[in-house]
């Protein structure tokens, strides 16, 4: 009787690490910081777009717009290389939730490079 409840808080103990590596995939650490790094790469890029908005009401902002690519440039490009580490992570050792986050990771980072690259290229020839 004692085996069988020790086997059973094993069983769920591991069930319970499963499902948390699926909502946040500690073993695979690139994989979660190119997540986290394309998401807060969001942040500038919406910051950068109120600032166009607000910049067609007040000129006095251009400073500010001038600034918001490169906060956000290097956390975009942190994304795709660690996501690009987190997916040769993910095949070498797959868990769950990691190649997932590494992709988005690399989408958000590509797509937020893309913008910044853009509106700098933009500035420039202004």
């Amino acid at each position: 009787m004692n085996n069988s409840s020790n086997q059973d808080k094993i069983e769920t103990n591991g069930s319970d690490n499963n499902s948390l590596q699926t909502l946040i995939p500690t073993k695979n650490m690139p994989a979660l910081i190119s997540y986290y790094c394309g998401v807060f790469s969001l942040i500038p890029f919406c910051v950068l777009i109120l600032l166009f908005v607000l910049i067609l009401f007040f000129d006095e902002l251009w400073l500010f717009l001038a600034l918001a690519p490169f906060f956000g440039l290097p956390l975009s490009l942190a994304a795709i290389i660690s996501g690009i580490v987190g997916l040769n992570r993910y095949e070498m050792n797959p868990t769950s939730g990691a190649k997932r986050r590494a992709l988005v990771g690399i989408i958000l980072g590509v797509l937020q490079s893309i913008v910044f690259m853009v509106y700098l290229i933009y500035q420039t020839l202004l």
